[in-house]
């Protein structure tokens, strides 16, 4: 049943409203590739043109409806718990924790934020990660280490700009491979 939810979830399209009669640029919000194409009376543009890769809509649209909490208060996922539908999560309880939990992501806006992260270009995120770890190395160098309560602060400040980078390491990875990149 959750199977059948989520397919419904990624199936959602908008539908088509009727062409305007003037062309409009659309916003570019991502990497772009050059390609060949055919303008709007069909005739073949030989020189290349940059073609934008189009925003991903469908996590805002599921946060302006507020599904996450729909799907907590009808107890989907308790219900699909108790049918013995996955076995493993089951006996763990994690259905009736994420159930709880899905009003939280809904008053929080993370399908809104995982949407922003989604159309955000890779390479900012790896800039973030140089930032990250070159902050790090200044930090090291710049605080002493000569008494135990500095050598705490290069520590601590280490592990969270470790834990940063692989955490936006991980998200650049994701992000190429929803983008296609």
């Amino acid at each position: 049943m959750l199977a059948v939810v989520v397919h419904a979830l990624l199936a959602f399209s908008s539908p088509k409203l009727a062409r305007p009669s003037g062309a409009r640029q659309s916003v570019v919000v991502m990497a772009q590739k050059k390609v060949l194409k055919l303008d709007a009376r069909g005739e073949f543009q030989a020189r290349e043109v940059s073609a934008s890769v189009p925003r991903v809509n469908l996590l805002r649209r599921i946060d302006e409806l507020k599904l996450l909490t729909q799907v907590a208060n009808a107890g989907l996922l308790s219900q699909a718990e108790s049918a013995g539908l996955f076995s493993k999560l089951e006996s763990a309880g994690a259905f009736s924790t994420v159930e709880k939990l899905l009003p939280a992501a809904d008053d929080f806006g993370l399908l809104g934020a995982a949407e922003a992260l989604v159309n955000t270009p890779v390479t900012l995120l790896l800039f973030g990660i140089a930032g990250l770890v070159g902050a790090e190395a200044v930090i090291v160098t710049l605080v002493p280490d000569d008494n135990a309560a500095l050598l705490a602060v290069q520590i601590a400040t280490g592990v969270a700009a470790g834990a940063g980078a692989v955490a936006l390491a991980a998200a650049a990875f994701l992000v190429s491979v929803v983008q296609g990149e």
